[in-house]
């Protein structure tokens, strides 16, 4: 019986994983997109879908811009303008929105909100397919433990439900690092000394995959550091040809050529950055960066406590079986969070966490294996007790090791606790909008006058844009707000258009500054529409003002 349940527990708990995971996703779709990057991913894929580029074109911008007022006040956040070309491009890579695309020329509008939840759910099964990779030697029944503790283990981590649920281009680029590290396993493998045609199809594939992830966050580019390491292994193993390198290189450059003809076309260099913000490095910051991505995941919306496991992985150095998958799974790991410790991260939510999402895999198989040897050792201990009795042969180490398992058991179960109630981390996702919110912002599409100019706030620029289809404008961006904002009256006034204000600029001190309109537009005599749009995960009201 126990041994039925061993072969058969894992596959039930994975199972059960994947249903949890495919009833959330349901019962908490996403209706649209708000914030900047959410809506700017979406913006981009529609612009790919329809016009075949992702530069974006801003009517007010285009009428206004050679009048001496800020540029910046008539584009979204996501965008800047480029002066080597004139576009005005986004700060994204274009890999996500393709995909996303691809999805919305197929089924609408629905798969622009679908498609990062699926990709979430090929995530924990490309795990679970990790830890048979990583752990050959162990047995069956072992490598399926592994795999079942770590996906469920990513499916409930908080960072993880949160940017699974939204368009973002965090969780699509953990599947494709996943897969092309996998991919990297079956065409690298250390134990095999010969080379078969699958081994070639397998490197070409890590290659495209590696590709596809760098396309849609060019920070995989880092996954180099964990695959050198499989494929270093496998040559001091057996020696490894050249020439499955060689075809995983060619396809990687093959498949992110299309990047390198962006830049140079679009953003004036091969050598362009897209986000202004990447290009801000801040190398004394590094050390205190790391510092608070390392308690951001102890923190909880991360793993949690239960990384306190990972302790066991020192003492599994000691196997050499083990040291192929440590050293690879750390160096995926340590890479991402070293590589985003310089750059000036954002505030608006935890960034912290959001870099480090592409090696959450890693994390949770180090975690699984980590559970599993502590129960190993802990059912053994306990056998062992039932056949020798308590008073004999090593009863104190025996009963620390039913006592780390039992911890272990305890900190895992924290650790997934979003099983009995994901909505409390669902409710604060970043892009996430209710069909309530959805719905107001139909209404107001209905409602306003179609050459109507809407003030919003950096937050919802993006969903006015989408959603309510109507010029946008952004106060704050105005440098000179006591000469600019008369003269931006005068004109539209000029061609008989009515000015609207989204949101509030009375708002609680709780308000992030993105949310809030500036606190000078009430100089400005204005009536209440009446209108508003509900359940924003804003602390600003977000009613409708017109600015007589």
């Amino acid at each position: 019986m126990i041994a039925k349940f061993a072969g058969l527990g894992p596959l039930a708990v994975l199972g059960l994983t994947l249903v949890w995971y495919a009833a959330l996703v349901i019962q908490y779709p996403t209706r649209g997109a708000i914030g900047n990057d959410p809506a700017t991913y979406v913006g981009m894929a529609l612009d790919l879908a329809e016009r075949g580029t992702v530069t974006h074109s801003f009517a007010l911008f285009n009428n206004l811009s050679d009048t001496g007022l800020s540029w910046d006040a008539f584009i979204t956040p996501g965008y800047h303008t480029v002066r080597e070309t004139g576009a005005i491009a986004p700060n994204f890579a274009f890999g996500l929105p393709l995909l996303l695309a691809f999805g919305y020329r197929l089924l609408g509008e629905s798969a622009l909100y679908r498609a990062t939840p699926l990709m979430g759910l090929l995530a924990l099964l490309v795990t679970f397919a990790l830890a048979l990779e990583f752990w050959r030697d162990l047995g069956r029944a072992r490598r399926y433990w592994v795999g079942a503790l770590a996906a469920l283990l990513l499916a409930t981590s908080p960072r993880q439900i949160q940017l699974a649920l939204v368009p973002m281009s965090d969780v699509p680029t953990q599947l494709f690092c996943a897969l092309a590290i996998w991919c990297a396993l079956r065409a690298f493998r250390p134990s095999d000394t010969t080379v078969r045609w699958n081994t070639i199809v397998f490197a070409a594939l890590c290659g495209l995959a590696l590709g596809i992830a760098y396309l849609i966050r060019h920070s995989a580019l880092v996954l180099f550091i964990p695959i050198s390491v499989t494929a270093l292994w496998s040559i001091r193993e057996k020696g490894l040809p050249v020439r499955q390198i060689g075809i995983a290189l060619l396809t990687f450059a093959v498949t992110i050529l299309p990047d390198v003809i962006y830049r140079a076309t679009t953003l004036g260099s091969p050598l362009a950055v897209e986000s202004p913000e990447s290009a801000q490095l801040a190398l004394s910051d590094a050390p205190r960066q790391i510092i608070q991505t390392l308690a951001a995941l102890f923190s909880v919306t991360g793993p949690g406590p239960v990384l306190l496991v990972l302790v066991i992985v020192l003492v599994l150095w000691r196997e050499n079986q083990e040291r192929f998958a440590i050293v690879v799974l750390t160096a995926w790991v340590l890479a991402f969070i070293l590589f985003h410790a310089p750059l000036r991260l954002t505030g608006v939510f935890e960034n912290s966490l959001r870099y480090v999402l592409p090696a959450y895999p890693a994390i949770a198989l180090l975690i699984g294996r980590a559970m599993v040897a502590l129960f190993d050792r802990g059912w053994s201990a306990l056998r062992e007790w039932r056949t020798d009795g308590l008073g004999r042969n090593q009863p104190i180490q025996r009963g620390l090791a039913v006592l780390g398992a039992l911890l272990a058991a305890l900190l895992f179960l924290l650790a997934i606790r979003a099983v009995a109630g994901p909505e409390r981390f669902v409710l604060r996702s970043y892009g996430w909008m209710s069909a309530a919110a959805r719905s107001d912002l139909d209404a107001l599409s209905q409602t306003l006058p179609q050459n109507a100019v809407i003030g919003v706030s950096d937050q919802m620029a993006g969903a006015v844009m989408l959603y309510v289809k109507r010029d946008i404008f952004r106060p704050a961006a105005f440098r000179k707000p006591e000469d600019e904002f008369p003269l931006f009256l005068i004109k539209l006034r000029a061609e008989d258009r009515a000015v609207y204000l989204l949101g509030d600029w009375k708002c609680s001190p709780l308000a992030n500054a993105s949310e809030s309109l500036p606190e000078w537009l009430a100089e400005y005599p204005m009536s209440d529409t009446g209108l508003e749009i509900e359940d924003l995960p804003y602390e600003c009201e977000q009613r409708i003002y017109e600015i007589k």
